[in-house]
């Protein structure tokens, strides 16, 4: 099995290597960061309450090197299930800013099996979007695919405080075609956010989420 990951692998960790970006940052250009030099690291944890199962927590953890996009998490494609994901940060606009990150990784546990995915933000004024997309190829059991979705559209009437709404379909919470649907609610402060999910209010199915990101 793991040999045959790794002859899976070769060739996307080839493009993400080897081959540039189409656009985004050149050499010559400024390194994104959060106000400091260096890489932009961050830290997120997310704490499940779903009526009917137990509260469990799905953390997240990032890097990122200029273009180059590192990711970890657990609990995200399946529960006691690792994931790693390495990507490309592309950048576009001014008035409206798009950025793109498209991803490939691996899973490993209780599901195993390979990632394509993207992820994308767009900005304009106060609102933004954003989507996290990947499907997963179970390399154990091809009927077990699944397309993994998390979007928000949200305002930022300050520095402080958003909200908007959020869609997300996860196998941890849902292994059938349905999407949840929601509304969030967060605040930042200095290098802290936090943000509150509650999903299909007012329906037997209704759960809820904490999410907490430090940027160090």
């Amino acid at each position: 099995m793991v040999q045959r990951m790794l002859r899976l692998l070769l060739p996307l960790a080839s493009a993400f290597f080897i081959l540039p970006p189409a656009h985004g940052w050149s050499q010559d250009d400024e390194l994104p960061t959060s106000g400091t030099d260096g890489p932009i690291y961050s830290l997120s944890a997310f704490g499940y309450w779903v009526e009917g199962e137990d509260f469990f927590i799905l953390p997240i953890a990032t890097a990122d090197f200029g273009t180059l996009h590192l990711e970890a998490r657990y609990n995200y494609e399946d529960f006691k299930t690792g994931s790693l994901f390495a990507g490309w940060n592309l950048a576009f606009g001014s008035t409206v800013e798009v950025n793109l990150t498209p991803i490939g990784g691996v899973a490993f546990g209780r599901t195993t099996g390979l990632i394509p995915g993207l992820e994308a933000e767009v900005l304009y004024d106060i609102l933004g979007f954003s989507l996290e997309g990947e499907y997963i190829f179970d390399l154990e059991d091809s009927a077990a695919n699944f397309l993994y979705v998390w979007s928000e559209l949200y305002a930022s009437p300050t520095e402080w405080l958003f909200g908007g709404l959020a869609v997300q379909r996860m196998m941890v919470v849902q292994e059938d075609a349905e999407v949840s649907r929601g509304l969030m609610v967060g605040g930042t402060w200095e290098n802290i956010s936090a943000t509150f999910y509650l999903f299909e209010p007012g329906s037997s199915e209704s759960f809820s989420l904490l999410g907490i990101e430090w940027i160090p």
